[in-house]
C-alpha cells in the first residue's frame, strides 16, 4: 500500500465531527486558561489528550501516516485523533496561515477523512479553524497529466517518475512530498540538491541564491499556479539568464491538471 495509517481510523461525518468538536474545543479553552499561551505544542497535546479521555472520548496521539513508493518513504504525524477519526492539529504560532491549513488538508487526504480542525494556542485567545475536503482517493487519481519535457535521458526519467507517483498517490497532496520523491529518484540520494548558485549581471556577481537542483545544470521547480502561466514562465527565464544554469524542470499542479515542462534558457 502506498499510503498507510498506523492506526485504524473510522469515517467521521460532519455532524458527528461537530458533536466531538464541541467537547474538544471546551477542553482547548480550559487548557489555554490553565497553562496560558506560551507553552510548547507537546504540553498542550498531552493535556488535551488527558481531558478528552476523561470525557469518554477515544484519543490517539502522534498517529503516523506513511507514504511510500519503491524505496522512498515519507512519514507524517497527526497530533490528535479524537473519537476514532476526528483529526486535530495543534499549533503555537502567531496566527494560523494557509500553510497550516494546507498541512491539515494533506493529513485529511492521506487519512481519507473529510473533516479536521486547527487549534492555535499562541494568541491571547484560542484561535481555531475548521478544515474540510471532499476529495476521495478515487477523485485524486482522476487527474490529467501533460508533459512538455525534453527528450534527454534525465527528462524522460523525470516524466516517468512523475507519472508513477501520480498513479500511485494521486494528486492534491502537499507539493514538498512530490518534490522529495522526484529528487530521490532523479537526482539520487547522494546528490546535494540544494546548492547556492551565482547570480550574475554584465559579468558581475551580485550574490548567491539557493536552488533545488536535479544535477549541476538543471533546476527542479514544483508549484501550484492556477493562472498567469505564461507570465510566470517569463520570469523563470529572466532568473535563468542570470545564472550558469541551463534549464528548469517545472512541475505545476492546477487542481487535477498537472503539467510538466522543460524551460530552457532563451
Amino acid at each position: 500500500m502506498p499510503i498507510v495509517c498506523s492506526k485504524n481510523l473510522r469515517f467521521i461525518g460532519q455532524e458527528e465531527f461537530h458533536a466531538i468538536d464541541k467537547i474538544v474545543m471546551a477542553h482547548a479553552f480550559s487548557v489555554h486558561n490553565e497553562f496560558g499561551r506560551f507553552m510548547d505544542e507537546p504540553i498542550y497535546s498531552v493535556e488535551m489528550a488527558m481531558l478528552c479521555l476523561r470525557s469518554g472520548l477515544d484519543v490517539m496521539r502522534e498517529v503516523r501516516l506513511q507514504v511510500s513508493f519503491q524505496d522512498f518513504v515519507s512519514d507524517y504525524y497527526i497530533d490528535l485523533v479524537v473519537g476514532g477519526g476526528a483529526i486535530y492539529e495543534l499549533k503555537t504560532v502567531d496566527q494560523l496561515t494557509g500553510r497550516n491549513e494546507g498541512q491539515l488538508i494533506n493529513y485529511l487526504l492521506l487519512a481519507e477523512q473529510f473533516h479536521g480542525k486547527l487549534i492555535n494556542y499562541r494568541p491571547p485567545s484560542v484561535e481555531s479553524r475548521f478544515v474540510s475536503t471532499r476529495l476521495t482517493f478515487e477523485k485524486r487519481r482522476a487527474h490529467t497529466f501533460r508533459s512538455f519535457a525534453g527528450n534527454a535521458e534525465q527528462e524522460v526519467q523525470l516524466e516517468e517518475v512523475v507519472r508513477c507517483l501520480l498513479d500511485d498517490w494521486g494528486a492534491f497532496l502537499e507539493l514538498d512530498l512530490y518534490k522529495k520523491a522526484i529528487l530521490h529518484f532523479v537526482a539520487g540520494k547522494d546528490f546535494d540538491s540544494v546548492q547556492s548558485v551565482d547570480i550574475v549581471s554584465n559579468g558581475r556577481v551580485l550574490g548567491k541564491q539557493n536552488f533545488c537542483l536535479l544535477d549541476d545544470c538543471s533546476v527542479l521547480h514544483v508549484s501550484a499556479i492556477p493562472q498567469g502561466i505564461e507570465n510566470y514562465e517569463k520570469h523563470v527565464n529572466r532568473l535563468l539568464r542570470h545564472t550558469a544554469l541551463e534549464k528548469v524542470q517545472w512541475l505545476n499542479f492546477d487542481g487535477p491538471e498537472i503539467v510538466l515542462k522543460t524551460i530552457r534558457k532563451s
